[in-house]
């Protein structure tokens, strides 16, 4: 039996051993007839991923090489590197060339976010273009002289540095309009050196513009940090008597053919500002609101009312070039709305109580505030232009909420449920169109009052049924 057995295994190893000849063989003939060729040289071995086979597939000719395609990437880099280094060195070819280098560099340092360094080359620019005569600066001496200080003021609030901005701002202000300079008398400031670039040209209507865009920067800055309340008066007083001067010489020459609008309008030479610079038709009723904010926050409430009704004016003013638009009449109507506000916030409540009179004219502002918004809400909807209207969902919501807390000091509790529907109506209204709107500090004060408003409302509720 054994024997019989180590026979059958031999037979088996003998028969494995010349299969194995064969099968090692038949790749190589395979290969062959394919036109692979094997280095046959070399023993037969088992090949793994790190021990890839030796063998070479057939050399095929291609148009493309890899070197051809990293080459052409070089160039195409190299040409868009050069192209847009010469494009950036064309632009501020206006510009003065005392000037010039160190714009340019603070600009670039700008987009590279490197504000320390975009500051020294952008302060240097300030510090040369006030020693120029206008005529080097020509023409418009003063959108280039203040367009540095705007650039300059604003990479120095990136870095978080206001008050060194509001700085900047009042220089370029005072450069334009010396008498605007603080009375070296009444401050600890020194008083700025007489250079050649401060000597004020006549301006024109665009650098007029700049000027109020500046004094309402000063105006905010003063208002976010606690300056003095008479230097925001200033700013603001100015900025409203300036764009008066401008609509009434607007009106003068109403007849008369507009100046031809210029090219760079948007920038001044090719220099990139912020947009609040240049200002829109809508943005000139900006000075009276906020100085009418401001004299309400001083409880100055005889100026309130005319100022606001002047912002009503300028926003409704309709030309045959330029109807109003949905921005204007959304303006509008949040101006109306303050008026109403402006009213309920005049005394206390236990003076309101006893001015019938005056809540009721109050009402009236505030159901006219409702009824416009709405109005323009439902243009813009059916016009597809409905983001647009964010100011007039706004405006809704603060009408609805003024209405009702005027009804509730007139002792109207027919109406408190209408004025409870209407609220949740507008709440409702810009929650679904304009979520954004609804992390707003004054939309969430809203929300917190009338909730407030509910839960006293539901403990006198309570307490008549006990």
């Amino acid at each position: 039996m054994s024997r019989n057995l180590n026979f059958g295994l031999r037979s088996w190893l003998s028969y494995t051993s010349k299969s194995s000849k064969i099968t090692r063989q038949w790749p190589l003939w395979k290969a062959e007839s394919q036109g692979l060729r094997f280095d046959s040289g070399r023993p037969n071995t088992r090949y793994f991923a790190s021990n890839p086979p030796r063998f070479k597939l057939p050399e095929t000719e291609s148009p493309f090489r890899v070197s051809h395609i990293v080459t052409a990437l070089l160039v195409l880099g190299v040409g868009a590197t050069a192209f847009g280094l010469y494009d950036f060195y064309q632009t501020l070819t206006k510009w003065p060339p005392e000037v010039r280098d160190d714009l340019r560099s603070g600009l670039r340092a700008k987009a590279r976010k490197d504000l320390k360094l975009s500051q020294r080359y952008l302060n240097r620019a300030w510090e040369t273009i006030k020693t120029l005569p206008n005529e080097a600066l020509a023409p418009e001496p003063y959108m280039k002289t203040s367009g540095v200080a705007i650039a300059l003021a604003e990479v120095l609030e990136a870095d978080n540095r206001p008050l060194e901005a509001y700085a900047i701002y009042e220089e370029a202000l005072q450069l334009a309009r010396p008498s605007l300079k603080v009375d070296p008398s009444s401050t600890d400031k020194p008083e700025a050196p007489e250079t050649k670039a401060q000597t004020p040209a006549v301006l024109n209507l665009r650098e007029r513009k700049c000027t109020v865009a500046i004094a309402l920067k000063l105006g905010e800055i003063a208002e976010q940090h606690d300056l003095p309340a008479a230097d925001e008066e200033k700013w603001l007083s100015y900025a409203v008597s300036e764009v008066m001067r401008i609509l009434q010489e607007d009106h003068t020459n109403a007849g008369s053919p507009a100046p031809k609008a210029k090219d760079n309008e948007d920038n001044i030479m090719d220099l990139p500002l912020p947009g609040w610079v240049s200002l829109s038709k809508t943005e000139m009723a900006t000075p009276m609101e906020r100085l009418a904010s401001f004299y309400r926050r001083q409880g100055k409430y005889e100026y309130v009312m005319t100022l606001y009704q002047t912002a009503l004016q300028i926003l409704l003013m309709s030309e045959p070039s330029r109807p109003p638009t949905i921005e204007d009449q959304c303006r509008a109507a949040m101006v109306m709305n303050n008026m109403s506000e402006t009213v309920v916030h005049r005394s206390s409540a236990k003076e309101l109580e006893k001015e019938t009179a005056a809540l009721e004219a109050a009402s009236k502002m505030a159901h006219h505030a409702i009824v416009n918004s709405k109005k323009y809400l439902e243009r813009a909807q059916s016009s597809n232009c409905l983001q647009e209207a964010g100011l007039c969902g706004r405006t809704f919501l603060f009408a609805a909420y003024n209405l009702a807390a005027i009804n509730s000091l007139l002792g109207k509790e027919k109406s408190q449920a209408e004025d409870e529907s209407r609220l949740v109506e507008a709440f409702d209204f810009l929650g679904r169109n304009f979520k954004d709107e609804m992390t707003d500090p004054d939309v969430q004060e809203v929300l917190r009052a009338w909730r407030e408003y509910r839960r006293k409302l539901d403990r006198i509720q309570t307490t008549i049924e006990k």
